[in-house]
């Protein structure tokens, strides 16, 4: 990954070279926003201290990668514009890799610092980050979204014409 480009989606997305990250998107970074990056790196470093190892499957999609599972799996996945991992809030671990204790203390150590699993049942793999004042989160998400989606896409286009992207 070109380093300009990881630099470069401060302040809004913030690469993280904590946890393991899958191959599903190979030149991608753990991307996400600032005000959760702390949290999903103390959550990744105690769960390594206690012999966890996450793999990270996903964390910021783009719209165009929501609308896409959107026509994959209809209702299971939210519309492009309202899913959390467009703002950067969530990430999706490989899940079925850990034990049944492991994934107890997944779940607990993740929501000691701020994620909570998903509701749904097929979602047990996704984590959402949560502030203190929830409702205030998600009336604030819409914009988030829109922020970063245009920053990325912003710097996507100056990295194909080989200029450095803005912060």
């Amino acid at each position: 990954m070109n380093a300009s480009l990881v630099d470069n989606y401060d302040p809004y997305l913030v690469p993280s070279n904590v946890g393991v990250k899958t191959n599903l998107h190979p030149n991608r970074p753990i991307l996400i926003d600032h005000t959760a990056v702390k949290n999903y790196e103390k959550a990744i470093k105690e769960l390594n201290s206690q012999g966890i190892t996450i793999e990270v499957n996903k964390s910021f999609r783009t719209a165009s990668e929501q609308e896409a599972l959107r026509e994959k799996y209809g209702n299971l996945a939210a519309p492009a514009g309202s899913s959390t991992h467009e703002a950067a809030l969530s990430i999706d671990i490989n899940y079925k890799k850990l034990t049944p204790t492991e994934k107890k203390k997944v779940v607990e150590t993740f929501a000691k610092h701020g994620f909570n699993q998903h509701y749904h049942a097929k979602e047990q793999h996704h984590f959402d980050h949560k502030t203190v004042d929830e409702k205030k989160e998600r009336n604030k998400r819409s914009s988030k979204i829109l922020e970063n989606q245009k920053d990325y896409k912003q710097n996507q286009i100056l990295l194909n014409q080989g200029k450095t992207p803005k912060r």
